[in-house]
């Protein structure tokens, strides 16, 4: 009887592998995505884009590429946090929060554009 109890339960270790886990991976650790800044554009003229990067579990950094007005032309970092709320993922940098939902290789966002669409960021 104690061989097929101890069986049983090393069947049941074994069933429950971090495999069997897949739908709670981090789908955004490690990636980039890129989307063109329509405000900033507006602001400082030509191309601006900026860049979301996913680091570490909870960890991100924006990458602002300003050009244009020879003031404010350069590259900006900022470092931020993030989380997972389901099959979305949420950013914060500074005190802005944005919401995103990738599907395929664009990730939609709650963020809006002088255009009135949402912000799409699209995968590196």
């Amino acid at each position: 009887m104690k061989k097929i109890v101890l069986f049983a339960l090393v069947s049941i270790l074994i069933s429950c592998s971090k495999d069997d886990s897949d739908e709670n991976l981090n789908l955004y650790l490690g990636t980039s995505w890129t989307a063109q800044d329509d405000i900033a554009e507006l602001i400082y003229g030509k191309t601006c884009t900026t860049t979301i990067e996913f680091l570490t579990e909870t960890t991100c950094q924006e990458i602002n590429v300003r050009t244009g007005m020879p003031i404010f032309s350069g590259t900006f970092t900022d470092t931020g946090t993030y989380y997972l709320k389901g099959d979305s993922v949420c950013w914060t940098i500074g005190e802005i929060t944005i919401t995103g939902k990738a599907t395929g290789s664009a990730l939609n966002t709650n963020m809006g554009t002088i255009k009135g669409g949402k912000r799409v960021y699209i995968k590196n």
